[in-house]
């Protein structure tokens, strides 16, 4: 290649390292706040119903609420007679019920016909174990219930309103941290503490596939994902796991670590498409993209600050979507705060496509630079052979 040439292609190949690959400000600005309740009430998490039409949330003491999720400020307060707190929920797939766990073995049924909860009678089968997770397998045959110190069960209830619980072989030692299954397959994906990441097939047989050592936090399985989930870390590690339902045990588990961002991994939601939204303590949200393979700030703290400063210093426990960029955001103290895409969103997505066109037409630049260049040295090189040749 000619020193023109040379120079070219330094040119076009500096413009493509040069074009982003993140966006570095928030890309929704905060409205209006709904508050459940006068005081902190301190919420554990939430459960969205598949219908997508409203949402239960708990945690501390016997408070349940359920909430619209188009319009947040219609919202339920359920009672139940107890007092143990509540750490997780899942809807059966067919919405007509949910399950709730928490601490002392605690097991409730909520019915989403008549909006009544009732004790599932746990105890008999959990002792006082506290209960961290639990998810319905994609045909709702069987859920899955996981807790302190390792423990698996499989659980569904009974006509009379009791439940049937079977133990999972081959569990590990460390607290199951997570526990989320694939809509569409009877496979389920178990992180915990420190033992691993495993999977639960659709004959309850578990097989652990790796990361060992991560504290993992929890785990999504995104909807239509093609067998994919995304698992998080206290040490803002990611996982992306792809499963083989042919041979489990060829399943992959991928790790990176966002090392430069700020704060600590909390929870992790479902956005949309193959987007999972990653909150953080202080108060700020991730968005991860495991099609892309690439992660990048949705709403910075700093943003938050400004709009609300004891906002700011509160846990985000869940986020939802209502459509077009626009949703809500649940906090621990049982704040509900409305997000709507922000102007540097729309820009981003115009730039993001003009950036996709001019880089297609360097590297097509680049492509045809050399082939200009290199054809004569070509040529010559066949000129001499032959005459060697001759």
């Amino acid at each position: 290649m000619s020193g023109r040439g040379k120079w070219l292609f330094v040119f076009f190949s500096f413009l493509i390292l040069q074009a982003p690959i993140a966006i570095g400000e928030s890309v929704v600005g905060l409205g209006k706040v709904i508050s459940i309740h006068d005081s902190d009430i301190g919420l554990e998490t939430a459960v969205s119903s598949n219908d997508g039409n409203f949402l239960l949330t708990f945690g501390v003491g016997n408070s349940i609420y359920k909430i619209n999720s188009t319009n947040p400020e219609n919202f339920d307060e359920i009672y139940f007679n107890g007092s143990d707190d509540l750490i997780d929920a899942d809807f059966h797939p067919s919405d007509k019920s949910a399950l709730i766990v928490g601490e002392n073995g605690v097991v409730l049924r909520f019915s989403r016909s008549d909006n009544n909860v009732t004790d599932a009678g746990g105890r008999i089968f959990f002792g006082q174990t506290e209960l961290m997770a639990i998810s319905w397998n994609g045909d709702g045959s069987w859920s899955y219930i996981g807790g302190q110190d390792g423990w698996l069960w499989r659980a569904r209830g009974t006509e009379n309103g009791g439940l049937d619980v079977f133990p999972i072989e081959d569990r590990k030692i460390s607290d199951v941290t997570g526990i989320d299954c694939i809509r569409e397959r009877n496979f389920c994906i178990i992180s915990t503490k420190s033992d691993g990441i495993g999977i639960i097939d659709d004959d309850h047989k578990i097989t652990w596939i790796g990361g060992n050592g991560y504290p993992w936090k929890d785990v999504v399985c995104p909807k239509n994902a093609d067998n994919v989930c995304i698992a998080i870390s206290d040490e803002k590690n990611i996982a992306t796991i792809r499963i083989n339902i042919f041979m489990v045990e060829d399943s992959t588990i991928e790790v990176i670590q966002l090392l430069e961002l700020e704060g600590l991994f909390t929870d992790i939601f479902y956005y949309e498409g193959s987007k999972s939204l990653i909150s953080l303590a202080p108060f700020s949200i991730i968005e991860h993209d495991y099609v892309e393979e690439r992660s990048y700030p949705w709403l910075k703290n700093s943003d938050v600050s400004e709009y609300n400063s004891e906002i700011s210093g509160e846990l985000v426990i869940y986020s939802w979507t209502v459509g077009q960029g626009n949703g809500w955001i649940l906090t621990s103290p049982g704040n509900i705060i409305e997000y709507t895409p922000s102007e540097l969103r729309e820009e981003n997505q115009f730039f993001d496509e003009i950036f996709a066109v001019i880089i297609v037409g360097l590297v097509a630049a680049i492509l045809l630079t050399a082939s200009v260049y290199a054809v004569p040295k070509v040529k010559e090189i066949l000129h001499k052979e032959r005459e060697k040749s001759q």
